[in-house]
This record gives C-alpha cells, sequence and structure tokens, in this order.
C-alpha cells in the first residue's frame, strides 16, 4: 500500500519549531534559554506563562512566524505578554472571584450609608403672645394687637407669657440604605459577567506575529511511503 501526502513549506519557521514544549518556552520567558537572552520583564504569574504557551499551541501551533529572524520574533512574543498579560490576569481573578458569589451576595446591590454630625446653640427670651379671636356677626372689626377684653366678640383665646430657652449640643446620625434585586434580575447579570471570554481577546494580540496569508511558498515536496 502507498501512502501519499503533501508538506507545505514556508520561507519562515512555523511556531512549534521556534519552541516545541513548554520547557523551551518558559527557560525563554524567564531568560534561561541557551540561545536567546530575554530582556523583556516577566509581569505574569509562571501558571499563566505555561497556559499562554498552552494557547499559543492550541491555537498557532502550525503557523509560519511573520519574521525570519527568530529573536524578532521572540521579542514580539514576549513584549505581547508584557503589554497584554497583567490585564487578562487581572480579570483571570475578577473572573474567578464572581463565579464564586453566593446567591444572597448577588441579590444584594447596593449599599448606602450617611452620616451627618452638627452643632447647634439657641437662646431665645421674650414674651410671647397668640390671640385668636372668633366673631359671627361683629360691629367693629376684630383687632389682634390688644390683649383687652373684646365685648364685640363671641369667642376670645388669649394667652401670653414670658419665656428664656437655650438649646445646645451635637447631633450625630447615621442612616444608610440597601437596595436588593430579585433572584432573575441576579442571575441576568451575573450571567452576563461570566459570559464574557477574557482569555479569546488576550490570544488575539498575538495573531500580529504570525503570517495573515498561510499558502505554500516553496515548491511541494511528495512524500511517499511503501509498505
Amino acid at each position: 500500500m502507498t501512502n501519499a501526502f503533501m508538506e507545505p513549506m514556508y520561507d519562515t519557521n512555523l511556531f512549534c519549531e521556534i519552541w516545541d514544549s513548554s520547557d523551551s518556552f518558559l527557560a525563554d520567558y524567564n531568560n534561561r534559554g541557551a540561545d536567546f537572552a530575554n530582556q523583556v520583564p516577566t509581569t505574569i504569574s509562571q501558571e499563566n506563562a505555561l497556559m499562554t504557551y498552552l494557547l499559543l499551541f492550541s491555537r498557532y501551533g502550525n503557523n509560519p512566524i511573520a519574521n525570519y529572524d527568530v529573536t524578532q520574533f521572540k521579542n514580539k512574543i514576549f513584549t505581547t505578554i508584557w503589554q497584554y498579560g497583567p490585564a487578562w490576569e487581572k480579570r483571570l481573578k475578577m473572573q474567578e472571584d464572581i463565579r464564586g458569589l453566593t446567591l444572597q451576595e448577588i441579590t444584594t446591590g447596593t449599599k448606602t450609608d450617611w452620616t451627618s454630625e452638627a452643632s447647634q446653640s439657641q437662646s431665645n427670651t421674650g414674651s410671647d403672645t397668640t390671640i385668636n379671636n372668633h366673631a359671627y356677626n361683629p360691629s367693629t372689626a376684630p383687632s389682634t394687637q390688644s390683649t383687652n377684653e373684646l365685648d364685640y366678640i363671641d369667642q376670645q383665646q388669649v394667652a401670653k407669657g414670658s419665656d428664656t430657652r437655650t438649646i445646645s449640643g451635637t447631633d450625630s446620625k447615621t442612616t444608610g440604605q440597601v437596595v436588593t434585586k430579585s433572584k432573575m434580575d441576579a442571575y441576568a447579570q451575573l450571567w452576563d459577567l461570566v459570559a464574557t471570554d477574557v482569555t479569546n481577546d488576550y490570544i488575539s494580540k498575538f495573531k500580529k506575529c504570525f503570517k495573515q496569508f498561510i499558502a505554500p511558498e516553496r515548491n511541494m515536496i511528495y512524500v511517499t511511503e511503501e509498505n
């Protein structure tokens, strides 16, 4: 039986030819590689650096790189990690925290506290006079300027007095308001947050490191195997 397949050839290396294992990738990233000196600072954890390699290998493993110079390609990869990796790592942690929220936590909305504190001092001294007159058929217009008895009205109430009053002190009060959501609204908001993918956007930043149009750039080599 004869098996024949065509092996395309490119002018540049494939990603899997640059780093054929996660160990070689991490060695270069941590500046422990034998043939490459990485001067780009490491800005993400080793766990997420490994995850970055696995994601890149899954998407671009057999893609030809955009550079003829392998050193330039490696620097492009590591500077992209330096630029976008920390935000991706932080968003991963936020997603983990969001997924761990309990029902009580997602139904409890905004809590607002108000604290007020004031001092006041007031002193009143003087006379207080209140006169209420009522007449059904007065022959003379009633007057409220006099405290004498009026014989031309039916009813009269007079209150006179003198008073001295002093108010002082400090008033401090704290009030709060907690807004709660229904279970449906809480789950709808949680769904929107959890459904947001933060990794795809991060890996897409490396697209510039690879050739965009994949086609054989050299004559195809026909390989024939006979069993």
